[in-house]
């Protein structure tokens, strides 16, 4: 991957210059708010532009992200689709392709698919964290030197997952995807308002892992705790997954198809 380390640093820089930008409209909203408050149809048009502005920024960082971590887990040249290779030149001249050609002429991406996807990850990502958290007490119980290197792993896919998980969350409620659902099924507020709220619990708890995990040493007795509560917490996301389908599928197929 010595060939990418040009690429990210390139990448890096592009998301501080994407960070200053969201920083710069995020001032224009406020002086805007400002400037113009007692004309409400200005105010609201200029806000307007300027919230289609950031969603932009904040997309194209979130893809930055991206890319830096899937360098930094040498997952950069690998197809999330397939598992082939995607080709070195791909790569350069689109920073942000995580398929190959093959399967890129496949599969277009929609919303849908960008979703679809983002799951498909995620999952990927919780499985090789719970390995890695399980090879890590075997390590330590067994004694054997080295184990800080392990430790470090294990803390770079906590983060990691936690990132991609609250990054998740962030694309389906700008999205709005439970409240369009609840405009085809008004019945399903109160399960949309329970998934909402699971979102900002799981941030949470991921909070309290990601602490934990970065102030204890390598010892196995300190580590378990942080594994089960990890294991409780995957359980309750793959749950979480569940309903928010069993959700929209009753808005989208079940009301819309009685109603026809």
């Amino acid at each position: 991957m010595s060939e990418f380390t040009t690429l990210r640093g390139d990448l890096t820089h592009n998301l501080t210059d994407l960070l200053g930008r969201y920083d710069r409209i995020e001032h224009d909203m406020e002086e805007q708010h400002v400037l113009l408050g007692g004309s409400r149809s200005l105010l609201e048009g200029c806000q307007r532009e300027l919230r289609e502005r950031l969603d932009y920024v904040a997309a194209e960082a979130a893809r930055v992200e991206s890319a830096i971590r899937r360098i930094d887990r040498r997952e950069f040249d690998c197809c999330i689709l397939c598992g082939g290779r995607i080709p070195a030149i791909a790569l350069r001249n689109a920073p942000f392709t995580s398929t190959c050609p093959d399967c890129s002429d496949s599969y277009p991406l929609t919303y849908g698919d960008e979703m679809r996807l983002q799951h498909s990850s995620l999952r990927a990502l919780l499985v090789a964290t719970r390995e890695r958290l399980a090879a890590l007490v075997i390590a330590l119980e067994s004694g054997r030197s080295g184990c800080e290197v392990e430790v470090a792993a294990a803390r770079v896919l906590l983060l990691d997952f936690e990132h991609e998980l609250l990054a998740h969350h962030s694309a389906e409620e700008r999205h709005d995807d439970l409240n369009l659902a609840c405009e085809h099924a008004p019945r399903l507020h109160r399960g949309a308002d329970a998934l909402r709220a699971e979102h900002v619990d799981f941030a949470r708890i991921l909070g309290t892992i990601r602490d934990r995990a970065l102030s204890v040493g390598a010892s196995a007795e300190e580590w378990r705790p942080i594994i089960a509560r990890f294991e409780g917490l995957a359980q309750a996301i793959r749950e979480h997954e569940e309903d928010e389908n069993a959700l929209l599928m009753a808005a989208f197929l079940d009301d819309i198809g009685t109603a026809d």
